[in-house]
């Protein structure tokens, strides 16, 4: 039994419980502690709503049905993703969080109990969010492959056997591109280290150097002039950047100019005996690259034995986004925040957009090209069916069998 004490006087249990302003939980508590000779009273057990819910979703990340729904997603970014030459980032498109987990279900209803979108929601943001961004266009253009598997997969979701044969065939695609990129890293590395001479060829968007240039684009500039950037990215050397005026039209002389000139200048500024007798040549599939006249042009190197051997190498269709590219996006950024109203003031703007020593542009203005294609007319190879093909070798004496 318990007595009631307030101010050495017996009084009843409720008075003394209204004298120490306690609650009725907490005075049940106090008695509870009292009876089993606890030295504290315990505190209020607060009760979680919807409890069993929120613990399932808590220890989810480590269940079997996060494991395979992160297997998904890997699976996903690896068809769907686009990853950046220039950083650890890979591009989806803007693709709904709630369609993605739609079809995550799909796939997965046979294996395990799909999670909730917003379970699936967590596990993306935990695992993927922060290298795996989502665009409503991305920085490059597509592969036509690629966008048709895409379609594809799409159309055929619920058909478990053709979504299995796509996925397939979609991988060996993306193997096959991925191949081809670290054939071309191979070649850069060796370029930086002075084991061979690696340079890469490419345009810049034309639609970024109109002239006037202005931050906020007019709406109408049909009166504007055209200029094109052309990119020749000597790896460890020089970043040469051609700007053609609007009279020089670009096609293969154009591309031949600036190829040749970069490559006089990097003989000269060889020692004797020192040049790499090796030459890697990185290059899109555009009409302006792969044609017979840069056939003839490389080949006439090995037959002036300025080279031993010549690899001319293209990334497939849409995959060719690479380290030159990420200089175009540097000179772009720096024109999206200036203006240039004249040639001189664009030819600044490009020299300042860049300031790392091996990459810093060097500008050189072309206002006209070298007609090669009437010079090599006369030893123009004769070649059938050979335009599918990535890589072109030249070499004297080479052994085909």
């Amino acid at each position: 039994m318990f007595e009631f004490v307030v101010c050495n006087r017996q009084v009843c249990e409720a008075v003394c419980c209204l004298a120490h302003g306690a609650t009725a939980s907490s005075w049940k508590r106090g008695k509870n502690a009292a009876v089993n000779d606890l030295d504290r009273v315990p505190k209020k057990m607060r009760k979680q709503k919807n409890a069993p819910y929120y613990i399932e979703e808590k220890s989810l990340l480590g269940s079997e049905r996060a494991a395979q729904t992160e297997k998904w997603c890997e699976d996903f970014i690896k068809l769907h993703g686009c990853q950046m030459p220039d950083s650890p980032l890979v591009y989806l498109d803007d693709i709904p969080i709630v369609d993605m987990c739609s079809q995550c279900a799909i796939d997965l209803e046979d294996i395990i109990k799909p999670l909730t979108c917003r379970q699936f929601r967590r596990i993306w943001a935990k695992k993927f969010a922060k290298w795996c961004r989502k665009r409503a266009r991305k920085p490059f253009g597509t592969c036509t492959v690629c966008a048709g598997y895409k379609s594809r997969l799409a159309a055929n979701a619920r058909n478990k056997e053709e979504i299995a044969r796509l996925k397939q065939e979609f991988v060996e695609h993306l193997t096959m591109q991925k191949i081809e990129r670290g054939i071309y890293y191979k070649h850069r590395a060796k370029g930086m280290k002075g084991e061979a001479m690696s340079i890469i060829i490419d345009g810049m968007d034309q639609s970024k150097l109109t002239l006037p240039h202005f931050k906020l684009t007019p709406k109408d500039v049909s009166g504007f002039l055209e200029t094109k950037i052309t990119g020749v990215l000597v790896h460890g050397k020089v970043f040469d950047c051609y700007i053609s005026e609007p009279q020089v039209k670009h096609d293969s002389n154009l591309n031949l100019t600036c190829l040749h000139r970069t490559l006089v200048t990097l003989l000269n500024s060889y020692a004797p005996g020192t040049l790499p007798r090796v030459f890697y040549l990185q290059v899109d599939g555009g009409s302006e690259n792969k044609n017979q006249w840069m056939i003839s042009y490389l080949s006439l190197l090995i037959e002036l034995g300025i080279f031993d051997k010549i690899k001319m190498c293209f990334l497939p269709v849409g995959h060719t986004h690479e380290d030159i590219d990420q200089a175009f996006s540097r000179i772009a950024t720096y024109l999206n925040k200036h203006d240039a109203l004249s040639y001189d003031e664009i030819v600044e703007c490009i020299t300042k957009s860049i300031s790392h020593d091996t990459k810093k542009p060097n500008v050189i203005n072309v206002g006209q090209s070298f007609d090669f294609k009437t010079w090599l007319n006369s030893r123009l190879p004769n070649m059938e069916s050979w335009t599918d093909n990535l890589c072109y070798r030249f070499s004297k004496g080479h052994d085909v069998t």
